[in-house]
């Protein structure tokens, strides 16, 4: 979600370009960070190749909340939802359900 207000539980937050703040405050009230942007940080940061940190945020949580037979991972039967990147980790398709979704500028 774009600049704006929001409510985040009972709390009112703004966000401002990359920070999310209490509303009226100054005080850090979250993370406008995605995934995305998580993963490739993790990456650079670490030196681990995307593709395993690509695997530590889908197909690990997924095995962790007992979903890995149908999600995070191409089988029959499974969900056929992921995201297909180029060799650098940029991420260029998304499918949902087998379906390939329009990508979105961030």
């Amino acid at each position: 979600m774009g600049n704006g207000t929001y409510m985040l539980g009972d709390l009112q937050v703004t966000v401002d370009g990359p920070r999310c703040l209490l509303a009226g405050t100054n005080t850090l009230a979250g993370s406008v960070l995605t995934l995305e942007q998580a993963v490739q940080n993790y990456a650079h940061y670490t030196n681990i190749p995307w593709q395993q940190t690509i695997r530590l945020a889908s197909r690990n949580p997924a095995q962790m909340l007992g979903l890995s037979s149908t999600i995070g991972r191409l089988a029959p039967g499974s969900a056929a939802s992921f995201n297909r990147y180029n060799r650098h980790g940029k991420r260029i398709a998304t499918y949902l359900r087998g379906e390939e979704l329009a990508l979105t500028k961030a």
